[in-house]
C-alpha cells in the first residue's frame, strides 16, 4: 500500500494548465512583428531529470523552450505581472 502511494506521488506530473499571457504584437524596429515587454537571456545548468521533464512538457504542449520556462517560472512565483503588464492587472 505504501509503495503504491509512493509510486503515485512519483508518477504524478501536474499540468500547469493556465499559461502566462502573451504581449500583443507590434511592428518592431526592423518591420517585423515583435511583442511588447522586455526579454532577458539566461544561461545556467540544471539537473538532467528536471531538464528531461521540462523538455518533454514543452514538446507535449508544442511550445518553445522560452515559453515553457516563462510558464514554469510564472506559476512558481505566484503568477506575477509580466513586463508588458501594468502592476494593477
Amino acid at each position: 500500500m505504501i509503495r503504491e502511494e509512493l509510486a503515485n506521488m512519483i508518477d504524478h506530473k501536474p499540468d500547469l494548465g493556465e499559461l502566462p499571457p502573451l504581449p500583443e504584437k507590434e511592428t518592431g524596429q526592423h518591420g517585423r512583428p515583435a511583442g511588447q515587454g522586455q526579454r532577458v537571456k539566461i544561461g545556467g545548468t540544471c539537473d538532467k531529470a528536471l531538464w528531461n521533464e521540462l523538455d518533454d512538457y514543452r514538446k507535449r504542449h508544442g511550445m518553445s523552450l522560452s515559453r515553457a520556462i516563462d510558464t514554469a517560472l510564472w506559476h512558481f512565483l505566484g503568477k506575477p505581472p509580466l513586463s508588458f503588464q501594468s502592476r494593477s492587472q
